[in-house]
């Protein structure tokens, strides 16, 4: 039953995200977009790949897991942005899934409201809905943030946590 709670959980908050940042689904390209996607021509090719990771001076800024993201995208759907947008709209949304479960390995109270006003909050909506650079370094900064404090939450309930002396 519980998982059944959770699954309901995350999925109202991945529909909350999708429907909230629509309007990012119908923008185009913002900021320095174009130098990152439209104009990078390490996204149009393997070789490129190879270069995104050993020549850091053939990107306009050295993200190389960043663009190996735009790479894999571009080879998905081109420079037509809606695919990025939708990406980082997603990857919000796992985000505010994972901040849930964490909140409520955590014990705390309140932990799906909390979720909600992560995911929805204006704060989040310039990264959330512009679909560039920043937005994905965000996204996935998150993420990789996020798994140390589930380690812990769950080694804590298991009653594994190092504990200093």
């Amino acid at each position: 039953m519980r998982l059944d709670r959770t699954a309901l959980a995350a999925a109202s908050l991945l529909l909350a995200v999708a429907v909230a940042y629509a309007p990012a689904y119908r923008a185009g390209w913002v900021w320095d977009d174009r130098a990152h996607v439209v104009a990078n021509e390490n996204l149009r090719s393997a070789d490129g790949l190879r270069s995104i990771w050993l020549e850091p001076r053939s990107l306009p800024q050295y993200y190389p897991l960043v663009h190996t993201a735009f790479w894999l995208e571009h080879e998905l759907w081109g420079a037509r942005p809606l695919g990025y947008h939708a990406v980082i709209v997603a990857l919000h949304g796992i985000v505010a899934v994972l901040a849930f479960v964490l909140l409520r390995r955590l014990g705390v109270p309140g932990a799906l409201l909390g979720a909600f006003i992560f995911a929805l909050h204006p704060v989040h909506v310039e990264l959330a809905a512009l679909g560039d650079d920043a937005g994905l370094r965000q996204a996935t900064d998150e993420i990789l943030r996020r798994a140390p404090g589930h380690a812990e939450a769950r080694a804590l309930r298991d009653g594994r946590a190092h504990r200093e002396p």
